[in-house]
């Protein structure tokens, strides 16, 4: 019993105590204050408040609005790839994955959120020894400068025993974009099946880019974020709802710049 309250206490606290839910009490709290003293422009403002809070802290509307983006047309399953099906994979970097300025400051591999792009990738050459494995990604900040992520999947997969004429590394690209256009030419030099490995809810953007840079690719998307049952109607948490607002309107936001390019 006395386990059972401080297991429940523990949690409850640790929920209570983040910052983002520290933060949405207080953006409550300001609008409850405006809604009851305020002018009618204030009231406007505080109600606004309060459901903007209610929102972001609501996360099954994020995680519907990934799942979406998470459906790739013709995806393909890396379990289900057979020794030789494949000349090679394309692994790309992107939101610091596997940061490289961590790694060479912690002299060893750090593992970030979507570590699945270079683990997936570790597994299939494993399964298959002659499998090419083409990092690509550079140093993505608006300022300074350092290593990029590709160094560090290299170092990865060098940790992994996975290393020789087999890894190739593109260290300049800072976009998907860039990624296509400067994994295009290598690709080309190696003729064969090429499979494309990042993110779900990234994947479809960067098969657009990859066939617009005249590389047709087998998508196997990894590192997803939702799963196949239903989704929950409810379901309130401000950490986990903030994390998969970011993710969602960065990807959207994303795709609206990619139509807008003729991309879409």
């Amino acid at each position: 019993m006395l386990g059972d309250l401080t297991f429940t206490l523990g949690r409850s606290l640790g929920w209570l105590l983040t910052p983002a839910t520290l933060c949405l009490i207080a953006l409550v709290t300001t609008g409850i204050l405006l809604l009851r003293r305020g002018s009618r422009g204030a009231r406007i403002i505080g109600g606004s408040a309060c459901v903007i809070a209610v929102l972001l802290a609501w996360y099954p509307l994020p995680t519907a609005i990934i799942a979406h983006l998470e459906r790739v047309p013709g995806a393909v399953d890396w379990t289900s790839v057979k020794p030789g099906e494949l000349t090679g994979v394309i692994v790309l970097g992107g939101g610091g994955a596997i940061p490289g300025s961590l790694t060479e400051e912690r002299g060893s591999v750090q593992l970030n959120a979507g570590a699945e792009r270079i683990t997936t990738a570790a597994a299939m050459a494993h399964r298959d020894p002659r499998l090419l494995i083409l990092v690509s990604g550079g140093w993505a900040a608006l300022v300074g400068d350092g290593p990029g992520e590709a160094d560090a999947m290299t170092a990865f997969l060098a940790e992994q025993s996975i290393s020789g004429p087999r890894v190739i590394s593109e260290r300049r690209s800072r976009n998907t974009r860039e990624n296509a256009a400067r994994t295009a030419p290598i690709v080309a030099s190696h003729p064969g099946r090429w499979g494309l490995i990042t993110s779900a809810t990234h994947m479809t953007r960067a098969q657009a880019e990859f066939t617009a840079a005249g590389v047709d690719v087998v998508p196997l998307p990894v590192d997803y974020q939702t799963g196949t049952a239903a989704p929950r109607l409810i379901g309130f948490d401000p950490t986990a709802g903030l994390n998969r607002w970011s993710l969602a309107t960065y990807e959207v936001l994303a795709r609206v710049q990619q139509a807008l390019a003729g991309l879409g």
